[in-house]
């Protein structure tokens, strides 16, 4: 992700759009006076982080040269960025892509693959995750966090910088026509499954992995309410804590195998948002589809 370090040594992970300047709507709050309210933008596009003078009155310097008003220049590793005051001076720490992370102090914790850990990925005692709609949640109680708030474990509190991801917009009439469908194969041991996904291009086999499984219980409790002529709305709810009983895990298990499952099925034209549905004033969740089928060998 993209760091910048401050000149106490504070970390400050960027925004996908991290606007400098007095302004309180700024990212970056800075309060000298020589600082504009709207100083200067620090934006990833195009899978860089430039900075961009928006029109200040003292002027960004970068590297010790001034720029001009709109002029962009591409951030590296060891550039030094000044907003207005040049002896209050900005280190490029990073320069990767935006993801999810906390800060406490000085400490800072990056995500990966759309996974926050905290305390830290060897200890991962809250996750934060995407749902299937873009939403962050936290897995100790399901509550959806906003970006700048905070998460407190063991007496410790971390504010979160959760970037903004959109699920990539569907054409209307290919939703429209689209009946998405998953079939199951499982082993009679239950060791083995196999999932085939059809999602408008054909059938697509699946290789096997773990998270599947999640995916194969949502779909038999699905298909056990149908069966038993529930109304469609009421079919295949489960409560989180029975899912994770059911699984033999923990309820941090259970988020990480969502969120590779979402992730997977997306990459074979799916919208998450169909994936998975929740009820979350109940904890409750089902698979959103009701084109299913599971079979033993």
């Amino acid at each position: 992700m993209g760091i910048l370090t401050a000149p106490d040594g504070t970390p400050i992970p960027l925004r996908p759009a991290h606007l400098t300047g007095r302004s309180r709507a700024a990212a970056l709050q800075l309060h000298g006076p020589e600082v504009s309210g709207q100083h200067a933008i620090i934006a990833w596009h195009d899978g860089r982080w430039t900075v961009r003078d928006v029109g200040s009155r003292n002027g960004t310097v970068v590297g010790g040269a001034l720029l001009g008003v709109g002029d962009v220049h591409v951030l590296a590793v060891g550039d030094q960025v000044a907003f207005g005051d040049a002896e209050c001076v900005y280190g490029v720490r990073s320069v990767g892509p935006p993801v999810p992370a906390a800060v406490n102090g000085t400490t800072l914790i990056e995500g990966d693959d759309g996974i926050l850990a905290i305390p830290s990925a060897d200890d991962p005692q809250v996750l934060v995750t995407q749902d299937e709609l873009g939403r962050w949640r936290s897995s100790v109680d399901e509550r959806i966090l906003d970006d700048g708030d905070d998460v407190v474990h063991d007496g410790i509190t971390w504010r979160v910088q959760l970037p903004e991801t959109l699920e990539r917009t569907r054409d209307v009439a290919h939703r429209h026509s689209l009946r998405p469908r998953l079939d199951f194969r499982v082993s009679s041991d239950e060791e083995y499954v196999e999932l085939t996904v059809n999602a408008g291009s054909g059938p697509t086999v699946l290789r096997p992995r773990a998270h599947q499984y999640v995916l194969l219980i949502l779909a038999r409790a699905r298909l056990a309410d149908a069966a038993a002529d529930v109304p469609s709305a009421e079919c295949g709810w489960l409560y989180t804590a029975d899912l994770v009983r059911m699984l033999g895990g923990t309820r941090n298990q259970l988020y990480v195998s969502l969120h590779r499952a979402r992730k997977e099925l997306e990459g074979h034209g799916m919208a998450g948002s169909l994936l998975i549905e929740r009820r979350s004033t109940s904890q409750q969740i089902r698979i959103g589809l009701d084109e299913l089928s599971v079979e033993s060998f």
